[in-house]
């Protein structure tokens, strides 16, 4: 073995597929039950146990899933033990030390959100209402630990300067326990992002903002969209922003709608972070409501698939 290896690289090696990686776990799971919980982590002096192949490229003694050790012609035996990752100490690292991690997941084409993630989820009134609500326990479900914060009326700067708003406030965090006014009308100030994160360590930020950029120059939706990505490369956060759904055409003309996802989803991309379009999920109903938010039987089904559009789109971003 050679430092840089990883469980994906050993079961191309032994087993002809990096995707059979998973059957390395899963032999090894009643020896080394933290494999379950983070297949990321093996250390030095370790025998795995490899499904029954024939091992002919590698001069090493495997054990088996039968149990058996199996003898190599062509170099000294020795067992799979996979060596660290990490850059190379100044010291020899001892015999305990990490050994090597798995494939990661955006390298195993594994969903966005799952377990282990961390998911701060901030919003404006989408978030407070259906469409909020609906993704916030599709994350939770998934295994991952989610926060959730709605803001009716906000925009990107009311996450910095702690504006209040008068018009719908939600949040849930990671135990479940929700904050929602029975007035919607109970004033309420915006959490600030900065502390959130400091607060929430997230390993995903997920905003779901820009609906109340309407109107604004473009040249302010990319200072704003900014300064929240600014904010996510510091914190170490995968980005995926969610542009603003459909609003009726009579309300928002399609023109500058589309205007302001297009410049949204180029500063975004432009470093590297997830757009996700809500346009093709969305699709506001002909009459009812206020021609912005999604409400009433019609408004809510199509708030509900647009959550579930929204999230599938985002657990294949990485793949």
């Amino acid at each position: 073995m050679k430092r840089g290896d990883t469980l994906c690289e050993i079961a191309r090696r032994l087993l002809g597929d990096p995707r059979r990686y998973r059957e390395i776990v899963r032999l090894n799971a009643a020896r080394y039950p933290s494999l379950v919980k983070n297949p990321n982590l093996i250390f030095v002096g370790w025998e795995l146990q490899i499904p029954s192949v024939e091992l002919t490229e590698l001069g090493i003694t495997a054990t088996t899933a039968s149990g058996g050790r199996r003898p190599v012609s062509g170099g000294d035996p020795r067992t799979v033990a996979p060596p660290p990752v990490v850059p190379d100490p100044p010291s020899p690292a001892p015999a305990a030390g990490p050994a090597s991690s798995a494939p990661s997941a955006s390298e195993r084409g594994e969903p966005l959100i799952g377990p282990g993630q961390r998911v701060l989820h901030i919003g404006d009134s989408h978030t407070v209402g259906v469409y909020g609500s609906t993704i916030d326990a599709a994350m939770r479900a998934t295994g991952a630990q989610i926060r959730t914060y709605g803001v009716a009326g906000s925009s990107p700067r009311w996450w910095y300067n702690g504006t209040v708003t008068k018009c719908g406030y939600f949040s849930r965090d990671e135990q479940g326990r929700i904050d929602r006014p029975a007035d919607w009308r109970t004033p309420r100030v915006t959490p600030s992002l900065p502390d959130l994160i400091k607060e929430f360590k997230p390993t995903v930020l997920v905003v779901s903002l820009g609906a109340n950029l309407f109107g604004a120059s473009e040249a302010v939706v990319r200072r704003e969209t900014q300064r929240i990505i600014d904010t996510a490369k510091a914190a170490g956060c995968t980005l995926v922003w969610v542009g603003p759904p459909r609003a009726r055409a009579s309300v928002k003309p399609i023109a500058v709608q589309d205007r302001l996802c297009e410049t949204i989803k180029a500063t975004v991309e432009a470093n590297q972070g997830t757009f996700i379009d809500s346009r093709p999920f969305t699709a506001y109903p002909a009459t009812g409501g206020d021609g912005l938010h999604y409400g009433g039987p019609e408004g809510t089904r199509v708030a509900r698939a647009w959550a579930s559009g929204v999230l599938e789109a985002i657990q294949k971003s990485r793949r």
